[in-house]
């Protein structure tokens, strides 16, 4: 929408914009980092099919940097064969090392603008480390001690990856704003072995990935969504949620519910309808009862389909939401002199 690209989370939307429609500013930069199967995949990928059906990012080439190989969803199925078309792998190939990121991210921003994916940075290696591996191997086949063998070393290895990051990662930014594109990077958590964790997470590539990001997400993966057939549970999908640890847009650092189906993909319209209930707005029993004429009362499954499926109910979902939420902002808001006006 206009300067922004709809995450396809109305609810999350709101927190990084105060706006149901508006996700990202062009010209961002966004880490995303999170717990494996909580759907930093499933989300970055909402984002690139966003990017296809916005006007607004008609001419912006779509790129998914698959270094993992692991991006094995069937886009079509999950998002129509526009979209499936539309993204593409990078001209140069998928990224290896870190190097090639950079060189790959350079020649797209060069070309016009573009949503560029790279999922994930964990699944790069770099040019030094690969050789200084090599070379630790030999140490280690000689002394049989890691630390003598690093110290042989220079201490070097290991740190390629965070040193490009730190290296390039503002130029790329800097290009990224003078074009309008966006830039994606995905990550893993990592278990905090030696206590260095900021903001309770953990995460290979150094700091210069939350530092010159204009937003960081942290995807939580919290439990299962099944749906019991035929005497059995069965697992359909998983609840995750998300927290914004940096945002340059607004300030806040807010968390929202991220509900996930495999046949489906992010449930905007569930997530938006469970924070309606959070607020009060809505109430839930054996059924939810939106309190609006035109959404009515339905079991959740049911409103979920019904809204879905009908676009002025989604559109009257939205502005039921923003209303509320401009309703809290304004409550809570402090009111004092302005001393420069």
């Amino acid at each position: 929408m206009d300067d922004y690209l709809s995450t396809g989370l109305t609810t999350l939307n709101l927190q990084l914009s105060n706006d149901t429609r508006k996700g990202i500013r062009k010209g961002s930069c966004v880490f995303m980092v999170g717990d494996s199967s909580a759907g930093k995949s499933f989300l970055s990928s909402t984002l690139a099919a966003n990017a296809v059906i916005d006007e607004d990012f008609s001419d912006y080439e779509i790129i998914c940097d698959d270094t993992e190989n692991g991006h094995m969803f069937d886009m079509e199925t999950l998002f129509g064969p526009k979209v499936a078309s539309r993204v593409k792998s990078p001209d140069k190939g998928n990224s290896e090392f870190v190097e090639e990121f950079y060189t790959s991210l350079n020649h797209h921003l060069d070309k016009g603008p573009c949503l560029y994916i790279l999922d994930s940075q964990d699944g790069l290696t770099s040019k030094g480390e690969s050789g200084s591996f090599e070379k630790l191997v030999k140490a280690l086949e000689k002394s049989n001690d890691t630390k003598a063998a690093l110290k042989a070393l220079g201490g070097s290895y290991g740190d390629g990856k965070a040193k490009a990051h730190s290296q390039h990662l503002r130029q790329a930014v800097s290009k990224a704003e003078q074009t309008g594109s966006i830039i994606v990077i995905v990550g893993q958590t990592r278990d905090d072995i030696q206590g260095y964790a900021q903001d309770g997470l953990v995460w290979s590539g150094g700091k210069a990935l939350k530092f010159y990001s204009h937003m960081m997400l942290h995807l939580v993966h919290k439990d299962k969504i099944e749906k019991t057939y035929q005497g059995n549970s069965r697992q359909i999908g998983v609840n995750s949620e998300i927290r914004v640890i940096k945002n340059r847009q607004t300030g806040k650092r807010t968390k929202v519910r991220l509900p996930i189906y495999y046949s489906h993909g992010l449930d905007d319209v569930q997530a938006a309808i469970e924070w309606m209930i959070g607020e009060k707005v809505f109430s839930k029993g054996t059924s939810v009862d939106t309190k609006d004429e035109l959404l009515g009362k339905a079991t959740m499954e049911k409103l979920c389909k019904d809204i879905s499926f009908d676009e002025a109910k989604y559109q009257r979902l939205l502005d039921l939401i923003q209303q509320r939420w401009d309703e809290v902002e304004s409550a809570v808001a402090v009111t004092r002199r302005n001393k420069y006006a």
